[in-house]
């Protein structure tokens, strides 16, 4: 599953999905999250891994 948002507080809004991900009892055990700023077409840069060594994201 992708989500994507729009937001204007990066690192708040990457706990607040967290704590989405986690007590919606969904599986929280395979999250990356991943970040590009709006409006531009580039590559998203991983900001968070629940897996230990993962470095890279992509879709």
């Amino acid at each position: 599953m992708n989500i994507f948002c729009v937001v204007t507080d990066e690192e708040r809004s990457i706990a607040l999905i967290k704590k989405v991900l986690r007590d919606s009892r969904l599986d929280y055990t395979r999250i990356q999250i991943a970040t590009m700023p709006y409006g531009t077409e580039g590559s998203y840069t991983l900001k968070y891994a629940s897996k230990k060594g993962v470095t890279e994201f992509s879709l």
